[in-house]
């Protein structure tokens, strides 16, 4: 099977949920694009679970481009990659990144610590419209 991603956002007055159910993800997989339709945004937390596949653990990472890298795109990369995470605000583990893009678009990359492509993942990011 091919990789593949179910993306769901949701608005609740100032803040955005968005979930991310990926399926045959694979360390070099494609980055799931998510159309906010915002410019200005805080990361308040980030969530994901490596439901199941050969690897042990998922490093996600979060940008504002299709490419994005340290000082070009990355609005936040996960500290310790392990097999279920928790980065939030309210634990002191992110402070609230916020960040501006132009186009109302992020992408993100789970990086499973295996090349196979097997890996089920779910993942759930909160914002904040705004700074």
């Amino acid at each position: 099977m091919a990789y593949a991603s179910v993306i769901t956002v949701t608005r609740a007055g100032d803040k955005l949920r968005v979930t991310i159910a990926e399926t045959d993800a694979a360390s070099t997989s494609e980055t799931s694009a998510i159309e906010t339709g915002q410019n200005y945004l805080t990361l308040v937390s980030q969530e994901a679970d490596l439901v199941s596949g050969t690897g042990s653990t998922i490093d996600p990472e979060i940008g504002t481009k299709t490419a994005f890298s340290l000082g070009d795109g990355l609005v936040y990369a996960n500290k310790t990659a392990s097999a279920g995470l928790l980065n939030s605000a309210a634990l002191g583990v992110n402070p609230g990144v916020p960040f501006y893009s132009s186009d109302g678009k992020l992408y993100v990359t789970s990086k499973p610590n295996d090349a196979s492509a097997n890996h089920v993942i779910n993942s759930t990011y909160l914002f904040k419209i705004g700074w």
